[in-house]
């Protein structure tokens, strides 16, 4: 059945169509959307639904503006080190993970054009996910928290794995190494970011770039992007490696604290 509209109000993300264009507003931070199953499967299958829509022709989501710095990645760590308390070990990570992985296939695997509006702070787990979207447009005063490196913990899953896409292995491992945050500019400058805007003209910014794509057959566009996304298998490998990296980091920090 073809979703004539889309319009989803929860506590954690909203939609709203306007005009042929999807727009989704997370309400909170990314950990929470790939750490909750419920959440995740119900957030999975409203883009699903946008996806399955002959009305839509775009798809832009918008960061929450509830960033909540170091403690976001902090309650994380303080979750899983108290499952593996309770004996779960290196599968502790695994829901997670698996996650982690179904959000990312869905976005390379998209039929619409996928922008990621950011403005404000942006927690890296968002940042990484809107890697794997077809554009990323930010306010001056967006910032990228990098977090991992200064809380002892390798940066794992998707960001990771985009950083090294994007930088080469050298170049991102010097930045995550370095950098606690990412100023616009300095994504822009990478090859992140695609565009920097104001505040007030970042959503017309993305109509006008999904405007500007459906000039082009968009079975032309589709087969472009299949070529340049990687393959999910080399994502999966590469997620399951820095996520049990993670795990085993996790086990070391719980020795030492005992």
């Amino acid at each position: 059945m073809v979703a004539k509209s889309v319009e989803i109000e929860t506590s954690v993300y909203s939609c709203e169509q306007k005009k042929d264009i999807c727009f989704v507003y997370l309400n909170t931070n990314s950990v929470e959307i790939v750490s909750r199953v419920n959440v995740k499967d119900q957030f999975l299958a409203t883009l699903a639904k946008i996806n399955d829509s002959e009305s839509i022709k775009g798809l832009v989501i918008t960061n929450s503006s509830t960033y909540k710095g170091d403690t976001q990645l902090t309650d994380l760590i303080d979750y899983y080190l108290e499952i593996i308390r309770e004996g779960v070990g290196i599968n502790a990570i695994a829901p997670f993970k698996h996650s982690t992985l179904q959000l990312v296939e869905i976005l390379i695997n998209y039929t619409k054009p996928t922008i990621v509006a950011m403005n404000g702070d942006i927690g890296q787990v968002f940042f990484g996910f809107s890697l794997a979207c077809d554009y990323r447009f930010a306010t001056s005063n967006t910032t990228i928290h990098l977090p991992s490196t200064k809380l002892g913990l390798p940066t794992t899953g998707v960001l990771a794995y985009y950083l090294v896409q994007y930088l080469g292995r050298q170049k991102a491992a010097e930045l995550l190494l370095k950098k606690t945050a990412l100023s616009a500019p300095e994504g822009e400058k990478l090859g992140m970011i695609t565009d920097i805007v104001t505040v007030e003209k970042l959503v017309e910014h993305c109509v006008e770039k999904i405007d500007e794509i459906r000039k082009y057959p968009i079975e032309g566009f589709l087969a472009l992007k299949r070529v340049l996304q990687p393959p999910v298998g080399d994502i999966a490998s590469f997620v399951n490696k820095s996520f049990e990296q993670f795990i085993i980091h996790l086990l070391r920090m719980k020795e030492k604290k005992e």
